[in-house]
């Protein structure tokens, strides 16, 4: 069997530096540039369940990028820009019990009548706004090559109650 060569784009450590990509601050932290962060993001978005016909329809600005070339598909537009923008790569199930446990500033948000329900909430703001959905949220992601059927990621669903 014919072993696949893959490609990685490493630089050394002190490269980044010299070029200010990346920056130690004195509590420890790294300052990276933000380009250099997109760019190593992509392996991983990649894998990420983006469904097509649900983010055109919620976002209908990404359509016009598509038509005029900016990016070739919806798939490279979340991973280019959307992940970035906060959207949401498809319809995602607020468990609204735990949701509003969670975060009870929803619950007397809902009372004030400024949202009707803890999905609404959250496809409005609580996406953005970095909150979980449900215990133990992760974007979904796309089978992987030798796991056709996505059986990994339906058995981690399941794991944390969550339908298949």
């Amino acid at each position: 069997m014919p072993s696949t060569i893959k490609t990685v784009v490493t630089v050394p450590y002190a490269s980044l530096l010299n070029a200010k990509i990346i920056e130690p601050t004195r509590n420890g932290c790294l300052l990276v540039d933000r380009h250099f962060l997109i760019f190593c993001m992509q392996p991983i978005l990649a894998k990420i369940k983006v469904d097509d016909e649900w983010y055109l329809t919620r976002y209908p600005d990404v359509r016009l990028a598509i038509d005029n070339h900016v990016v070739p598909n919806v798939a490279a537009h979340y991973t280019r820009h959307g992940y970035f923008e906060n959207r949401m790569p498809y319809r995602i199930e607020v468990d609204p019990e735990w949701y509003l446990q969670q975060y009870p500033d929803v619950g007397l948000a809902i009372e004030r009548e400024e949202f009707s329900s803890a999905q609404e909430h959250f496809k409005i703001v609580g996406f953005a706004e970095g909150r979980f959905p449900y215990p133990h949220f992760t974007l979904a992601t796309e089978p992987e090559p030798g796991d056709p059927e996505g059986i990994a990621t339906g058995r981690a669903r399941a794991r944390h109650g969550l339908s298949v």
